[in-house]
């Protein structure tokens, strides 16, 4: 049925979202590849991050450590939706605030 080709074989792509950074930067990538850029709107709603392409919306709950980020900005890179955050130190716990941020302001 599947020939030489191993239906479960990995291609090397993340199927799901990743999450990337440290020191206080972090990035989210989403895969959205049937989406055009154009038609991308983000916004935040509590601890999740509310994707909305064309006339479809989902909400996705964001791992913890960006959950307390501000999201700082998007793009989108073969089909692949690449969301920035920075730490925001209010909403870390003292013990584990990551180093302060340089160059914001």
């Amino acid at each position: 049925m599947f020939s030489d080709v191993d239906p479960m074989a990995t291609t090397g792509t993340p199927i799901g979202m990743e999450v990337s950074g440290s020191d206080g930067w972090y990035r989210l990538a989403l895969p959205l590849p049937l989406a055009e850029r154009g038609g991308i709107a983000l916004s935040r709603s509590g601890a999740d991050l509310v994707v909305t392409v064309g006339d479809v919306r989902r909400r996705i709950a964001l791992p913890s450590v960006l959950q307390r980020c501000s999201t700082e900005g998007a793009s989108f890179e073969h089909g692949r939706l690449m969301i920035d955050f920075a730490a925001d130190p209010a909403l870390w716990p003292a013990s584990l605030a990551p180093a302060p941020l340089v160059g914001t302001g």
